[in-house]
């Protein structure tokens, strides 16, 4: 599977002017918000919680953004969908990546905006990467959709894999072979 990189900006006129790019440290207050939302409208969607992000600063959101290799989706209304990018740098693993923290807004979905999103961070996986990794709240059936629509296929089913106050989630680990 050939793969293109991400252009820096890609508009699309036909989908508002939605542009997909890696977002920088400037983009770290729009990130910030779009994550914290992500976390208190969609708590078992994530290993991380809204109770934990919420105090830290606005440095240490643009520090992530300039660490980590987060792709965001743009329109006229600012950011409205993210996706991350995770590459092993460990010579045993360097081979695995992980796709990790999707959201899309609410109000911005049913547009194809995270088929874009997970479109381009499969491309820019990198030549070394074979296979990338993910998991999903096994009951949300339009996430896993989605990640099977782009070639995910279910590996392993991880129970109680996430608690929120006295509920349980079971987690689909999910992998996609791209060498």
């Amino acid at each position: 599977m050939k793969r293109a990189a991400v252009a820096p900006h890609f508009e699309d006129p036909g989908m508002d002017s939605l542009s997909l790019r890696r977002l920088s440290g400037d983009d770290a207050p729009a990130y910030r918000d779009l994550r914290l939302e992500a976390l208190r409208l969609e708590p078992q969607a994530f290993g991380s919680s809204w109770e934990e992000e919420a105090p830290r600063s606005m440095a240490e959101f643009a520090t992530r953004l300039v660490d980590t290799h987060v792709i965001g989706a743009l329109t006229v209304a600012g950011l409205v969908g993210m996706v991350g990018l995770q590459r092993s740098n460990r010579v045993k693993t360097v081979h695995i990546g992980s796709i990790w923290g999707m959201y899309v807004r609410p109000a911005a979905r049913g547009r194809g905006i995270g088929r874009r999103l997970l479109t381009a961070a499969i491309a820019e996986a990198g030549p070394e990467v074979r296979s990338l990794r993910l998991a999903v709240e096994a009951e949300n059936l339009p996430a896993r959709r989605l990640y099977e629509s782009v070639g995910f296929v279910a590996w392993a089913r991880e129970a109680e894999a996430l608690r929120i106050g006295d509920t349980f989630h079971d987690e689909i680990l999910m992998r996609l072979e791209i060498r």
